[in-house]
């Protein structure tokens, strides 16, 4: 009983509510102090229990994405332009100076959404689906009418406009990604015929018409195809932090008020922090050997959010002070090589 008093007046604690920024701030310097170009990917995803939206930055490392930043809003909210130019502003207060990030986003996010982004001198990524249009070779085509042109080899299409209403300039791309032959079944067996898992199949069997103002002299298709390919590392982040199974069980949360759920989610960033750590001391000792299934020893196929999580309350598996700093140290390399 005492323990969830002191769990209920932490969450409220308006002191922390203050401070919360400044957690992010600082470990979003650590991170991306002196990387070029990091690549943030950014998105939404509903607080499941209650009618609630989270909306996060993050960036891939480690083999997770790991979060920057996020807010939780009502779900009216979700994609809400005054939300979004107030996320990226406060974004911008972090990102340390002379950083250029490349924010990274789904088919959700539109022109309204890059142009703040544009003004705060960074380069932004995109998908476009559907019936949006673009301005291709001086014809205006819908994504649907580009998608006949893809190959299984990334190409550039050129500089184009995105939407007849804004006539947006852009870089375009267009890859058709070749099937891994995956199918979801539900607990009989059969294939899963709801709307969730159509629309999911959908956007798979699609090809990636990609939309940026990276500079295509320098930013060549198979570059920009590389980058969006790590889009979807956003999606395993969210399960780490809800699934009460594979991550830190935010489904199990009682809590409705905004403020109270952003003080779980620092809390589970700060975790997720520790628990990389940790994985990272899992590689530089060669703990990882003991969790690989296979046999494969030339390349890290476990992410340090995994290891660290099963390193954690293991006595069989011991490390010092000195291995936790050189494992945060580590951390750091990866993020500015990631991002080379």
């Amino acid at each position: 009983m005492w323990g969830s008093l002191r769990v209920c007046r932490l969450l409220g604690n308006p002191h922390l509510h203050r401070e919360r920024t400044g957690v992010y701030a600082y470990i979003t310097d650590f991170l991306l102090k002196n990387v070029k170009h990091p690549i943030i990917i950014v998105d939404w995803s509903p607080v499941n229990h209650v009618d609630k939206q989270i909306l996060r930055a993050t960036i891939p490392i480690g083999g997770r994405a790991f979060t920057l930043y996020e807010e939780v809003h009502p779900e009216c909210k979700l994609g809400s332009l005054a939300v979004h130019k107030a996320f990226i502003r406060r974004l911008a207060t972090m990102v340390p100076k002379g950083v250029i990030p490349i924010v990274t986003t789904d088919a959700g996010f539109k022109v309204p959404w890059f142009k703040p982004i544009e003004q705060q001198g960074w380069y932004w990524l995109g998908r476009v689906r559907g019936n949006s249009k673009l301005r291709v070779n001086d014809r205006w085509c819908s994504a649907d009418e580009v998608f006949v042109q893809a190959q299984y080899k990334p190409q550039h299409l050129g500089t184009a406009e995105l939407t007849k209403q804004h006539q947006y300039p852009c870089q375009v791309c267009l890859y058709r990604k070749k099937s891994k032959g995956r199918k979801a079944k539900n607990w009989s067996g059969s294939l899963q015929r709801n709307t969730v898992s159509l629309s999911h199949a959908k956007g798979e069997r699609e090809p990636w018409l990609l939309v940026s103002n990276l500079p295509g002299e320098t930013w060549f298709a198979e570059r920009v195809v590389a980058l969006y390919t790590q889009r979807m590392s956003i999606e395993e982040g969210f399960r780490d932090t809800k699934n009460e199974r594979y991550g830190l069980a935010l489904n199990f949360s009682g809590s409705a008020s905004p403020k109270r759920i952003e003080i779980l989610l620092m809390i589970g960033m700060l975790t997720q922090f520790a628990l990389l750590v940790v994985g990272k001391v899992a590689y530089l000792k060669g703990y990882y050997k003991d969790f690989q299934a296979n046999t494969i020893r030339t390349r890290r196929v476990l992410s340090y959010f995994f290891l660290g999580k099963e390193l954690i309350g293991r006595e069989a598996y011991s490390f010092s002070v000195k291995d936790l700093a050189l494992a945060v140290g580590g951390l750091k390399a990866i993020s500015a090589a990631e991002f080379r």
